[in-house]
């Protein structure tokens, strides 16, 4: 579900400022990574016991062999021009057919992906500050262009 939750606001983040943030993603990642691998040791040492209600994950290379069965590109809806992205995760017992979702549909209280990333709830959280965020900045940007062009 981590792997699910950083895809999704990696997205987010270069769709929201339409920019190349490689640099800034990949530093980002490697000291989440960082974190997850210190609180598996944390875990890993303190409790033995294997917990049924938490998902079971299969691991990088599991997910790297899934990866390899998604097609290139996501077709695009008939009557949206607006870019589609690939769901996390292939439909459930079909690795060859992975849904794409619609930047406006994440968060939008409807699950468009099979196992419901495009609605975590912590995903939709920072989604939503950020387009907030990003909002507040464009209205700014804005108002300082009418004051100093004299734009109405």
């Amino acid at each position: 579900m981590f792997t699910v939750v950083i895809y999704f606001i990696l997205l987010t983040i270069s769709q929201a400022i339409g920019g190349d943030i490689t640099k800034l993603a990949t530093n980002e990642f490697n000291g989440l990574l960082d974190d997850l691998h210190r609180l598996r040791r944390v875990e890993r040492s303190s409790s033995t016991t294997f917990n049924h209600h938490q998902p079971f994950h299969l691991g990088a290379s599991i997910d790297l062999k899934l990866l390899s069965h998604r097609p290139k590109l996501c077709t695009r809806m008939e009557k949206s021009q607006e870019p589609m992205y690939f769901c996390p995760t292939p439909q459930t017992g079909n690795s060859v057919d992975w849904p794409c979702v619609r930047y406006s549909d994440l968060c939008n209280k409807t699950p468009d992906c099979p196992h419901f990333e495009d609605e975590h709830p912590t995903f939709c959280l920072f989604h939503m500050l950020l387009n907030q965020e990003l909002n507040s900045i464009r209205s700014t940007v804005h108002s300082i262009f009418q004051r100093m062009f004299e734009i109405p």
